[in-house]
């Protein structure tokens, strides 16, 4: 009884101190020299342009969120073979090809990249976007 006294007691202190220390402001210290975190599923102009890495879409994307570019898993099954769900590409919210067409869009002509899940891309994009979709906003 009497250690399950004392637990309850610490218990206890360790949550008065969490809460006074929230109150007071003690929380974890921010790293020094961190910025804002880039948003895992965006990438910005800023971002590229800072990354210096310049050539494909395909290449910026698989070095700053290569995420992106995994397959969903299993969508469906037919004629007997699984089939695997990449992202489909959209330029400009125009439909553009598979994820191999990334390899046909200059890297210096991106302003933004944003990665749609399944469900956001269904709503947006339309029906046969069950990988979801890498959206390309391109300088205009």
């Amino acid at each position: 009884m009497t250690a399950s006294r004392a637990f309850l007691v610490l218990v206890v202190g360790a949550v008065v101190g969490a809460v006074v220390g929230a109150v007071v402001g003690c929380g974890p210290a921010a790293s020094v020299g961190s910025g804002p975190r880039p948003d895992s599923r965006s990438l910005q102009y800023d971002e590229i342009k800072q990354a210096a890495i310049g050539g494909t879409a395909y290449e910026i994307i698989s070095r700053l969120r290569p995420a992106f570019l995994v397959s969903r898993g299993q969508t469906t099954v037919s004629s007997g073979q699984a089939a695997a769900s990449y992202p489909n590409i959209y330029v400009d919210g125009i439909p553009y090809g598979d994820i191999t067409t990334l390899r046909n869009i200059d890297g210096n002509q991106i302003a933004e990249v944003r990665m749609y899940q399944a469900w956001e891309a269904q709503t947006k994009f339309g029906m046969g976007n069950s990988g979801g979709v890498i959206a390309i906003t391109t300088h205009r």
